[in-house]
């Protein structure tokens, strides 16, 4: 039965043995098992895993959007397990907000528009909420876009929507759902920023999920924004530093290109490439076809590249930049991948590996020193360290 439990140390949020499962055709599908939780008022807590571990399904469940097959879950001292799907919706409504990694916002409705939806579910539209909603909107640097409808927006401006919607109610707690799952780097980084500094303005709880890729300490990152650089900001960064513009970046790379094909034209990479059997599998007028081929030189260079068509490619690294997939080796460098995993599972998938690490060692040197190329980057770094090439 329903009931009230004595709050503990001001949690927002807990969770007591919660256990989710899927009937399967022989046995149930376990999805988490046992999750014990608790979140007080104002803690950021990051929930990750791999893709498919379940981190979308916990956020349900916390949410009380899906129920647990165990266990028991707490919202403001209040035990919710047990509670009607009619009163859940009305406390949710108030209690938390959600930040959805695809932003979900109404394609019909203006940004504005998108973040007084949420104040209309819940039951209260006045003056009062409509300030608010153009405030938050202004805190997340959409101010010059509140009339601007959703599908205008870009990936970033639609997430900063996504998140003043979220805290219109003035909620005690935000869910965020991969909120930086479809957004480049940089923007990524900089929504993080922006939940964590509301999260911290607003009194509020935030439990954002991540998926197992390279995220960095946001706090640090803003402390120390050298710290956190990634390979296509640096080259951002490099071209902001020199003056490099777009047409010169398309220009260099188009000559390149024409070089690449050139040589390979001579024969003067073919003794570096080894010769390897592909079968690629495809799909035509929904038909699986397969075709078996032989790599015996470098697919990347393609003789119709032109600096028209450069050009016309979008930045991917930062909005309005000028690093593109065309003009930058950060997206293209080499023609495969290195890929590293344990002598385990080498011998589970019966591979034979071309190489062994036997040891590696990281050692620190300003991205910015490395975007500028091994040349001016090696003397510069060890001049840095009170030393000098011999």
């Amino acid at each position: 039965m329903p009931c009230e439990v004595n709050k503990e140390n001001d949690l927002i949020l807990e969770a007591r043995g919660l256990s989710k499962f899927f009937a399967g055709s022989d046995q149930k599908i376990s999805v988490f098992e046992d999750i014990d939780f608790q979140i007080k008022r104002g803690e950021s807590i990051s929930i990750r895993g791999e893709s498919g571990s379940g981190k979308s399904t916990l956020l349900n469940v916390l949410s009380g959007l899906e129920i647990a097959n165990q266990g028991s879950l707490i919202w403001e001292g209040k035990m919710v397990s047990g509670r009607s799907l009619s009163w859940l919706a009305a406390q949710r409504s108030r209690y938390m907000g959600f930040v959805f990694q695809s932003y979900y916002l109404a394609p019909e409705l203006n940004a504005l528009e998108n973040v007084l939806l949420g104040a209309r579910i819940a039951g209260k539209v006045d003056s009062g909420v409509i300030d608010r909603a153009e405030s938050l909107l202004q805190r997340v640097g959409m101010q010059h876009r509140l009339k601007h409808s959703s599908t205008k927006l870009s990936g970033g401006e639609r997430q900063r929507v996504a998140v003043a919607r979220a805290l219109i109610n003035d909620p005690p707690l935000v869910l965020a759902d991969e909120p930086t799952g479809n957004l480049d780097e940089s923007t990524g980084q900089a929504v993080m920023e922006l939940l964590l500094d509301l999260a911290s303005t607003e009194s509020m709880s935030l439990v954002p999920t991540m998926g197992f890729k390279t995220v960095p300490n946001y706090t640090v990152a803003k402390e120390h924004p050298d710290y956190y650089i990634g390979m296509g900001l640096t080259a951002e960064n490099i071209a902001d530093k020199y003056g490099i513009t777009r047409l010169q970046s398309d220009t260099f790379a188009f000559e390149s290109h024409q070089k690449a094909l050139k040589a390979q034209a001579a024969g003067l990479f073919q003794d570096e490439i080894v010769p390897i059997e592909v079968e690629e599998v495809y799909f035509k007028e929904g038909k699986k076809h397969t075709r078996k081929y032989t790599v015996s030189a470098d697919e990347g260079p393609r003789a119709d590249t032109t600096i028209e068509a450069l050009g016309g490619l979008r930045p991917v690294f930062k909005m309005g930049g000028q690093v593109t997939a065309g003009n930058s080796s950060q997206t293209s460098d080499g023609a495969s991948f290195v890929l590293v995993m344990s002598e385990t599972m080498v011998k589970e998938l019966g591979l034979e590996p071309v190489a062994r690490m036997i040891t590696c060692t990281t050692v620190g040197v300003d991205p910015r020193l490395m975007g500028m190329g091994p040349v001016a980057a090696i003397p510069k770094a060890l001049k840095l360290a009170g030393m000098k090439m011999q």
